[in-house]
């Protein structure tokens, strides 16, 4: 992974002496315990919660993001492209936009927090963009920005050089790639986050009110999108089950039995009959008139529109 820039550090070589326990998630250095990124960014509430979902799904979503990290870190070091889509997807982009990696899975520290970031990109230019993978079903913006910004400074920290650019590879379900760009925060706002943990208070952004409401309102935007994603994931198990208990009772010639408690009872499905409004409208448009009474108004509805 040689770089093209020559002030470039071997930054695993720096953080020689830091230390990782996998299994407790603690940093160590000189026999010194480090809060973690993902540790720092859960005591100040940006981190998204996930205890709405189930454990099981959890523990299913972490095994396939490890895969596919455990992937891209090869394709990385080696480039060898794994048997994961993702890897492939990661692959073609990065190859695609001609961009180097200098580092991957590599810990950064300062001398209150440490952390592990994905990979350092070098574009042609000489750039630097510290970015993330993520296989979550939504990507939460401003908790990945913090999540960078911190790994940028704790580099800055240790070499000197300043890291401008983030970006978050988002892999969806499907195994498409989607890449975005990510603000980082400047270095003040971070020394302040840091100060304000060191105090045991909860930062405080020093933005305008106006900013606040948006970043509130994309938040709640993002809760949302959150829940919508994960009743669209339980109705899909739900399905799922339905079917094989309907398929069940129809192999064993039992479509209905009561357990003294329930009654299961299969129900064929038959041809829908509707009524063509719209035709009837067009054919008899006085009757329908007559017939026509205002219903009362609707709650407030919200629209969202995705933009670029």
């Amino acid at each position: 992974m040689d770089s093209g820039r020559t002030d470039i550090p071997d930054i695993s070589a720096l953080s020689a002496e830091l230390n990782f326990n996998e299994e407790t998630h603690v940093y160590t250095l000189g026999g010194k315990d480090l809060i973690s990124v993902t540790q720092l960014l859960e005591k100040q509430k940006i981190s998204p919660s996930y205890s709405a979902v189930k454990p099981e799904l959890l523990k299913k979503s972490a095994m396939k993001g490890k895969v596919i990290h455990k992937e891209i870190e090869e394709y990385n070091k080696t480039g060898e492209i794994g048997f994961t889509p993702e890897c492939q997807a990661y692959a073609d982009y990065v190859e695609g936009m001609k961009l180097h990696c200098i580092a991957s899975e590599c810990m950064v520290y300062t001398d209150y927090y440490a952390g592990t970031f994905d990979q350092l990109l070098e574009t042609e230019d000489g750039e630097l963009i510290i970015a993330d993978n993520k296989t979550t079903s939504l990507i939460h913006r401003e908790s990945v920005s913090w999540q960078l910004s911190l790994y940028a400074y704790a580099y800055w920290v240790m070499t000197g050089i300043e890291i401008k650019h983030g970006q978050v590879f988002w892999f969806r379900k499907d195994g498409t790639l989607e890449v975005q760009d990510i603000v980082l925060k400047d270095r003040q706002e971070v020394e302040d986050l840091i100060s304000a943990d060191k105090r045991g208070e909860i930062y405080k952004s020093p933005y305008p009110v106006e900013v606040a409401k948006i970043a509130y309102m994309e938040s709640l935007k993002a809760r949302k999108d959150e829940l919508e994603a994960q009743v669209k994931e339980i109705n899909s198990e739900i399905e799922t089950y339905q079917d094989e208990f309907i398929k069940a009772m129809v192999e064993s010639g039992h479509e209905s039995f009561d357990t003294g408690y329930a009654k299961f009872t299969v129900i064929h499905s038959k041809a829908a009959v509707r009524f063509d409004n719209k035709k009837f409208k067009e054919d008899h448009p006085d009757e329908y008139q007559k017939y026509f009474v205002p219903g009362e108004a609707k709650k407030d509805a919200l629209r969202i529109t995705l933009r670029k």
